[in-house]
Formats: structure tokens, C-alpha cells, sequence
């Protein structure tokens, strides 16, 4: 039997992370937990508003320690910021005893979800649409590497999706 016991969600900003996590969770009878909401507790202001004000540095320190905190953490979904995999000592966190998910989704249907949201920031260029592109196709193969599954919000439904995640949990831990 594999000692997992938690379930981490990476991916692209607005794939739908915190939808599946929060979604999941009641079916695994397990806690969710949101770093980016872990960091606006901290912080005490919105994300956009923070970056805007100090850059992604010191957010991005923030996020590191949020997520050190997790290490001794179990039965637990964790929904992480995109960002999370541009930093290897992050990961090692979070892919201990986890089933680490790539959730996906089709870049149009990114677009479409950040550009209604309007409330995230921009990574590294001004177009919100050249952001999210340049942004992704950079991010897609760390995403690839530490994902163990894969999961596509634009193809499926939440419910195939949690029941895909489901079966492949008690696979993992048979």
C-alpha cells in the first residue's frame, strides 16, 4: 500500500483548482485548504492589491512559507497558486505522501474565466491574453513533470472529474 494521504491540485490560474478542491473534499470527508486564501489571511489584502503594491517576490516569499507550513499536514486537498511549481523546495513539500493533479484547461477557457474574474494579476506583460499564453506554454512542462494525473476542466464536468480523481485515489492506495 502507497502512504499518500493528501491530494495537491496544480495548474494555471482559473483552470478551475478551487472549483475541483472544493468539490472533492466533501467526497473524501478531508479538509480543503487554499494557499492563495492562506496568503490573503496573512497578508491582509487581496493578491492583486498586494503585488501591485510589493511585486511577486515577496508574494512568492509568502507563498513559501505558507506552504512550509504544510509539510507535516495530512488528509488534506491543497489547491495551490500557478505559480507553485517554479519552485522545486515548494514541491518537494507538497508532492511528499501526495497525489500531485495537473488540472487543465483549454487557453480560451482561461481567458475567458480571468478575463470575467478581474482579479488576478499579471504575471509579465500588460495583454492579458499574451500574459496567460507566454505564461502557460513556460509553465506547462513543470506542470507535466511534478503531476502524477491529469485532469481537463474545459472537456469534462466537475462530476466526472471528482469521480476520475476518486478511482484513481483508490488505485493509488490499493
Amino acid at each position: 500500500m502507497k502512504r499518500l494521504n493528501r491530494i495537491v491540485l496544480i495548474g494555471f490560474r482559473g483552470v478551475g483548482k478551487t472549483t475541483v478542491g472544493k468539490a472533492l473534499a466533501p467526497r473524501m470527508s478531508w479538509p480543503y485548504f487554499s494557499t492563495d486564501e492562506a496568503i490573503v489571511a496573512q497578508i491582509g489584502m487581496p493578491i492583486n492589491t498586494f503585488v501591485e503594491a510589493n511585486g511577486w517576490p515577496p508574494f512568492r516569499a509568502v507563498e513559501q512559507q505558507v506552504i512550509a507550513d504544510l509539510h507535516d499536514k495530512s488528509n488534506l486537498i491543497i489547491d495551490t497558486g500557478g505559480g507553485v511549481i517554479e519552485y522545486p523546495e515548494n514541491m518537494a513539500i507538497l508532492c511528499k505522501n501526495s497525489l500531485t493533479i495537473w488540472v487543465d484547461a483549454a487557453l480560451q477557457d482561461i481567458f475567458q474565466r480571468l478575463e470575467k474574474s478581474g482579479d488576478r494579476p499579471l504575471l509579465n506583460d500588460t495583454d492579458l491574453r499574451r500574459d496567460i499564453e507566454s505564461n502557460y506554454r513556460r509553465r506547462a512542462d513543470l506542470y507535466r513533470q511534478y503531476a502524477q494525473f491529469y485532469v481537463n476542466t474545459s472537456r469534462d464536468n466537475i462530476d466526472s472529474i471528482i469521480d476520475t480523481i476518486l478511482e484513481r485515489w483508490q488505485a493509488d492506495v490499493s
